[in-house]
């Protein structure tokens, strides 16, 4: 029997490989990847729903992206479903629905690093 952390590391790994396999672009993968990158240790530093907000008010896809393959890999049927969870879930709810994404995020993050090593480390093209 798989704990968590297995379960959502092979969630993710199938979030990631569906993205090579769909053919995304360079782009594409880069903008996903840094916000990968960056997004567990915003939900540490500001918040789940502060972080979450954060990306959707974003305009690029990508990141949006982000909390929808999050949101499938915590069981959520969609984005919105999270997002509700985590404004109507009791504290001590709330907290172990951090706790998951927390995880998730650090294993989109180093799946990220690890998949497109030479694409996120890439200089910017004044994006």
């Amino acid at each position: 029997m798989n704990n968590l952390n297995q379960t959502l590391a092979r969630s993710v790994y199938d979030k990631i490989e569906a993205i090579n396999a769909a053919g995304r672009d360079d782009k594409y993968k880069k903008k996903y990847g840094k916000m990968a990158l960056r997004l567990p240790a915003l939900v540490q530093s500001a918040g789940l729903l502060q972080a979450l907000a954060f990306v959707e008010n974003n305009n690029e896809i990508p990141p949006k992206d982000l909390v929808g393959d999050l949101a499938s890999v915590l069981v959520f049927p969609t984005k919105k479903d999270l997002l509700d969870a985590c404004i109507d879930s009791p504290f001590g709810e709330y907290r172990y629905l951090t706790r998951r994404s927390v995880i998730a995020l650090t294993w989109f993050k180093r799946f990220a690093q690890s998949t497109w090593p030479e694409i996120l480390a890439a200089e910017d093209d004044g994006e």
